[in-house]
């Protein structure tokens, strides 16, 4: 009886063990739901604590530099705030964040978050101005970089509005931008009264960036480089220009020295807008182009029909690397090899590239 009594209670006593949870199929799947919705709920608030105002001070506890900075960049961003920009402790990082924050907003103020007289702050200002095309941003700049503003938007307006040329304070930029206008617009208006306000004496820098915005048209491109070699004046190279474009060349004639002689020639030439290309009439050209003649031919043979063996016959050195820099640019940028001169070879590589870059740009 004592031994069925003993064996009744261990029957009786209550289990020790852990009751388990028999979750059924559409259980287990509510609960995994359950889970991954507030693990997501404390990524949010930990993302909200980067980019929210109040959050700045978190960004400073996080060691890594890189992460930290882009919390700082992407609060800087939410709440439209340039000041948190300044705790990015990359300078690369930090401009970039300034500047874009100061093109959404408009204002060329809030560049001065950068350093002054840097070129960091240079290009910020010159940003606004030019997405605003308002010169008067560019007084906010010291100098050099207050003419080197005001000079970027007269380019970027391709020296319509000479107002923008009064902006720039250095005397050698400011007579080039009104000599560029005075050009332009004298083209653009065919109208020679605008050629008299030019310089009337020998001007490379002037000529040069008058002949260098012609860079999209390789032949004359080219041909108008030979013309910077005969030493022509602005003024009377805006009229020989005009007298191109508009078959008139009375308005070039009598003007001195080479020029007078090109008026002439183009006036009985048949190609009346450029320097001929024909080998056979470069004989008679005039004495002092013959050999500027004979080099645009091998030029215009070696980009027309893709023949850079024409480059090499030119026995000027200058105009053999000009032909080979222009073959390698519209074509393939090996060509640059074949030039011997470390320094022309680079520029070559660089004007290929920029060209390949330009042209792949939809």
């Amino acid at each position: 009886m004592f031994g069925l009594r003993l064996h009744r209670k261990k029957e009786e006593a209550p289990s020790k063990a852990k009751p388990r949870l028999n979750l059924g199929h559409h259980e287990r799947i509510r609960l995994y739901a359950l889970v991954t919705v507030v693990l997501l709920a404390l990524a949010l608030v930990s993302l909200a604590l980067q980019i929210h105002p109040s959050g700045q001070k978190g960004c400073s506890g996080i060691v890594l530099s890189q992460p930290r900075d882009n919390c700082y960049l992407s609060m800087a961003n939410y709440t439209d705030n340039a000041t948190v920009c300044r705790s990015i402790s990359s300078i690369n990082s930090q401009a970039g964040c300034i500047t874009s924050i100061a093109l959404s907003k408009d204002n060329a103020t809030i560049c001065a978050g950068l350093a002054n007289s840097t070129t960091y702050y240079y290009q910020c200002v010159t940003q606004i101005s030019q997405k605003q095309q308002n010169p008067t941003d560019c007084v906010l700049l010291s100098e050099p970089y207050s003419s080197q503003c005001a000079y970027a938007l007269a380019t970027n307006q391709s020296f319509s509005d000479n107002s923008t040329c009064a902006y720039v304070s250095n005397s050698s930029q400011a007579s080039l931008c009104n000599s560029m206008y005075y050009y332009n617009t004298a083209i653009s208006k065919s109208n020679p009264g605008y050629c008299s306000q030019l310089p009337n004496y020998t001007d490379r820098l002037i000529v040069d960036s008058i002949l260098q915005q012609n860079t999209g048209n390789y032949t004359l491109q080219l041909q108008q480089v030979q013309l910077a070699e005969l030493n022509l004046t602005p003024r009377g190279y805006c009229y020989y220009r005009l007298a191109s474009l508009t078959s008139n060349y009375s308005l070039c004639a009598g003007q001195p020295g080479v020029l007078g002689q090109l008026c002439s020639y183009g006036e009985s030439s048949t190609n009346q807008t450029a320097l001929p290309l024909n080998a056979s009439v470069c004989s008679s050209a005039p004495s002092q182009i013959a050999n500027v003649c004979t080099y645009a031919v091998l030029i215009s043979t070696a980009l027309t029909s893709e023949n850079l063996s024409a480059c090499s016959q030119i026995s000027d050195i200058n105009y053999k690397y000009a032909c080979i820099t222009a073959y390698a640019s519209k074509y393939n940028s090996t060509a640059c090899t074949q030039i011997s001169n470390l320094t022309y070879r680079q520029s070559c590589y660089a004007s290929a590239t920029s060209n390949a870059t330009v042209n792949s740009t939809p």
